[in-house]
């Protein structure tokens, strides 16, 4: 699977014991995978980790796909990622919600200074 996560990305970062855990990629990889920086979410808390290198299979001290993203990736349309912008063929928000309200006011033209 490709090697390269964009900031903001959710992978898993192994312990010792092979437990997966939650790590966020802080910062877009390099093309061979290796993280700059990852925030791993343990037991003690989020910890910090750089320099972290990327595995295809689970290993301690690397980071990988989850299998979520695996099986994704494994299917026709290949793991893209979901995006906040407007698809065709998805509904507006139903007028007077909070998701409507935000798209309009990120859509209204900005008033003219006097």
């Amino acid at each position: 699977m490709n090697p390269q996560a964009t900031a903001g990305r959710i992978v898993h970062v192994p312990n010792d014991d092979g437990t997966p855990r939650a790590a966020i990629v802080n910062v877009d990889t390099d093309a061979d995978g290796l993280a700059e920086e990852l925030t791993v979410f343990a037991k003690g808390g989020p910890r910090v980790m750089r320099n972290v290198p990327y595995a295809e299979e689970p290993v301690a001290g690397c980071w990988s796909w989850m299998p979520y993203q695996k099986a994704k990736a494994e299917t026709a349309e290949g793991n893209q990622s979901e995006s906040a912008e407007p698809r065709p063929g998805v509904p507006e928000p139903p007028q007077g919600s909070v998701a409507s309200k935000a798209v309009a006011a990120e859509t209204a033209p900005e008033a003219e200074e006097a």
